[in-house]
């Protein structure tokens, strides 16, 4: 994700519609990252977006997985299902 944000710098993404999502892990740490010091790839993908002045339609949001790789925790697929509807219908 890195290097693709890296390659968008000389992409004009102004006005662009756009979402951030990452996904984590269920962990403690994670849960109380959420309260206090988020820290996560959606963050500073949506950081990068705003700064490069994308029209960010929703904001962003963590899929929880079990252990490293997933599965999703049950409900997430739902979860991003209904996230999905509401992005089609702002755009």
């Amino acid at each position: 994700m890195k290097s693709f944000m890296s390659r968008l710098k000389v992409v004009d993404i102004k006005g662009i519609k756009g979402f951030a999502f990452d996904t984590r892990n269920e962990s403690r740490m994670n849960k109380k990252s959420w309260f206090m010091l988020e820290n996560s790839a959606a963050r500073r993908i949506e950081g990068r977006m705003k700064s490069m002045k994308a029209n960010i339609v929703r904001p962003r949001e963590s899929a929880l997985v079990i252990g490293g790789e997933g599965p999703l925790v049950e409900g997430m697929e739902e979860k991003f299902e209904q996230i999905g509807v509401e992005i089609a219908e702002a755009i």
